[in-house]
């Protein structure tokens, strides 16, 4: 991690710690009010995305997706109401196509295809971590919260890290660093999900394209 990285890295640590304290309410800081405008946010993003255009580590990448969420939702918070409508790209962030497969008895193809495809990427990705693949790791964690999203009924995160969207990003991550072996099968099966993911959604919202 360079020299301009690390002083980002700081920053954003300096910063979130900040939202921390407000957040559990510990003691009321006028200067801090001042440092979480929706503009900080937004300018550690931007930061952050010139930084990754140099220095595509994994830790630098999350920092700054993270930031980009955070400056995205100080923009779509309005503290006139309480509650919020999502849009399509927000439902698109929540859900997947297999969360909903077992309460959909009468589309018994779904049921199977959903069951086939997270067991099948589950023992690829698996196969990928014991070869030492860091990727396939994060491939299998996402599968690991699609497994719990399938069976349970989770918390709103859990929904968001393997919701369509998720799956979407993590196909194009794949197909960049696709090799010839195990790998190239689960990245077929990634983009296959992906594929999957965003046509049921399509036609479930009625979105012409």
């Amino acid at each position: 991690m360079g020299s301009d990285s690390q002083a980002l890295a700081i920053t954003v640590l300096a910063y979130s710690c900040i939202c921390l304290f407000s957040f559990v309410n510990v003691s009321y800081v006028r200067d801090f009010d001042v440092i979480q405008i929706n503009v900080t946010p937004i300018s550690l993003a931007f930061i952050g995305l010139i930084n990754v255009l140099g220095n595509s580590e994994f830790s630098i990448m999350g920092m700054t997706l993270t930031l980009i969420a955070d400056a995205y939702f100080a923009l779509r918070y309005k503290e006139t109401s309480d509650s919020i409508e999502y849009n399509v790209f927000e439902l698109f962030a929540q859900e997947s196509w297999t969360q909903q497969a077992f309460d959909k008895t009468n589309n018994q193809n779904l049921q199977i295809g959903a069951v086939s495809m997270i067991f099948a990427q589950l023992f690829l990705t698996m196969a990928g971590v014991v070869n030492g693949n860091k990727l396939q790791a994060v491939l299998l964690s996402f599968y690991m919260a699609r497994l719990m999203q399938f069976f349970f009924s989770t918390i709103k995160g859990l929904q968001m890290y393997q919701s369509n969207l998720t799956c979407v990003v993590l196909s194009a991550i794949a197909l960049y660093n696709m090799g010839y072996n195990v790998s190239a099968i689960q990245g077929s099966l990634m983009i296959l999900d992906a594929y999957i993911g965003a046509f049921l959604f399509v036609i479930s919202k009625n979105i012409e394209v």
